[in-house]
């Protein structure tokens, strides 16, 4: 199921984007002045969720690894 916003919040407030991306939107509703800006803060926090994915995934086998 696809889930959109609309509103500024999103690019107002950058820290509400990431949060949104976090929750898993698919879309958010931009005026066009502000879609670059909030595109890159959106590609960020994108980026921050992947490295954090990539730390709990080695932490995890370290753990199984420590179980053995």
């Amino acid at each position: 199921r696809k889930i959109g916003i609309c509103g500024q919040a999103p690019s107002d407030f950058p820290e509400f984007a990431e949060f949104l991306v976090e929750c898993g939107i698919d879309s958010m509703s931009l005026n066009p002045d502000v879609v670059l800006k909030t595109r890159l803060d959106v590609t960020e926090a994108e980026k921050r969720m992947k490295v954090k994915r990539m730390k709990a995934k080695r932490m995890k086998a370290k753990r199984m690894k420590a179980k053995r």
